[in-house]
């Protein structure tokens, strides 16, 4: 029983991520906060995009290395969207990622 429980533990551990470090952005507006939203990871490596497929939007990653994502995998995300600067031109909307679901 103990190792059924102890197995369980291990396994659900890492179905759920969450990262609690300071801000990506400390110079940024905070625009709004998403909960439990799935999110396909579009690209990977020094740019990490993720897409809602519903609204078309996209979210540049600023925290990816905290996390292992793989491209054209489906992910159920929390997280942080920051404001655009009206002088940058992005790739997606500025995003930290709070949450992560397998």
């Amino acid at each position: 029983m103990k190792i059924l429980a102890a197995s369980l533990f291990f396994v659900f551990s890492f179905a759920i991520t969450e990262c609690n470090q300071t801000p990506c952005y400390t110079d940024r507006e905070v625009t709004k906060k998403i909960e439990s939203v799935k999110l396909t990871c579009t690209s990977t490596g020094d740019l990490t995009l993720l897409e809602d497929k519903e609204t078309g939007s996209r979210y540049s990653v600023c925290n990816a290395s905290d996390y292992a994502l793989k491209d054209s995998t489906e992910y159920i995300i929390s997280g942080i969207v920051y404001k655009v600067k009206p002088n940058e031109r992005w790739p997606g909307t500025p995003f930290e990622i709070t949450k992560l679901k397998n």
